[in-house]
């Protein structure tokens, strides 16, 4: 008769926890796998693929050539761009202002509609109203991060 110890008999198989944990992670891993499928799909898709940065420029041209100074009374004319990379047709509403120390006074407003890879030229005039002054010439997009300013004496 063969001779069996007790300690053998409380020791389950190898195969028997396998098995267990086999089939714990089929009933908790598949509703996982369901339910993180789309986010899981959405990071590798957004890792692995390439969107061009979306994105407006707003300067003002011959920046080397703006005004330092502007005699009293005499208009002015600069002229700013925008460009836009945002992969798609966008109107820009810009308003550009005259600061001086006593007061702030709208120069020019309006509208540019632009394809994307488009850019505009918009020229803007301004007059120095007092002579030995100072002033900062500002253009803002309306709704929009982007501004631009410089200053000038007259």
């Amino acid at each position: 008769m063969p001779h069996f110890r007790a300690a053998n008999m409380l020791k389950p198989p190898a195969l028997t926890i396998g098995l267990a944990i086999a089939i714990i992670l089929t009933f908790v891993g598949l509703p996982l796998l369901i339910t993180y499928k789309a986010p899981v799909t959405h990071a590798i898709t957004m890792a692995t693929s390439h969107e061009p940065e979306k994105f407006s420029e707003l300067y003002f041209e011959n920046s080397a050539l703006l005004p330092l100074y502007a005699p009293a009374n005499i208009p002015q004319r600069v002229a700013f761009r925008i460009s836009n990379h945002e992969s798609q047709t966008i109107t820009y509403h810009y308003i550009a202002t005259m600061s001086t120390g006593l007061a702030t006074s709208q120069i020019a407003e309006g509208e540019i509609t632009l394809d994307d890879t488009a850019s505009g030229s918009v020229p803007i005039s301004f007059v120095m109203p007092v002579p030995n002054g100072s002033a900062q010439i500002s253009v803002q997009l309306v709704g929009r991060s982007e501004h631009i300013a410089f200053r000038v004496k007259s």
